[in-house]
């Protein structure tokens, strides 16, 4: 049974488990000078922040904030493929069974479209989840 030391951890490494099942590769804490090592398409996570809202004995909710990104090579599809993207990471995660998880948000997708074919093209988002351990 994992520790619950690291409530973060556990939720990340669900998290990047289930984003696993739609067939493109996840980097996790990425930097931009990773991202000329992948092969699109593929999904990033970033942990933004993690903070307990509350604590009561040994249980505590925590908010986490991630930004999950869609990426794909700019080409004349760039836009449909990275909304197909943006649509199976919000499916794969709103459809998890996480299971400390009690709550989880979407922003609206910020679409960065590359202007040369070829580049990279990202469809970001912020995911929050609220979590109890």
């Amino acid at each position: 049974m994992p520790s619950t030391s690291n409530p973060d951890e556990q939720i990340i490494k669900a998290l990047v488990a289930e984003l696993e099942e739609s067939s493109f590769p996840v980097l996790l804490g990425y930097s931009i000078a990773d991202l000329p090592d992948i092969e699109p398409p593929a999904i990033l996570v970033q942990l933004d922040s993690i903070r307990e809202q509350e604590r009561q004995g040994k249980r505590a909710k925590y908010q986490l904030e991630l930004t999950v990104s869609g990426v794909y090579r700019t080409q004349p599809d760039s836009t449909y493929q990275l909304m197909t993207i943006a649509r199976t990471i919000r499916s794969l995660l709103n459809n998890a069974n996480f299971e400390s998880v009690r709550k989880i948000s979407f922003s609206e997708t910020q679409f960065d479209i590359a202007p040369n074919n070829g580049q990279l093209s990202f469809a970001d988002m912020s995911v929050n989840l609220e979590a109890v351990f």
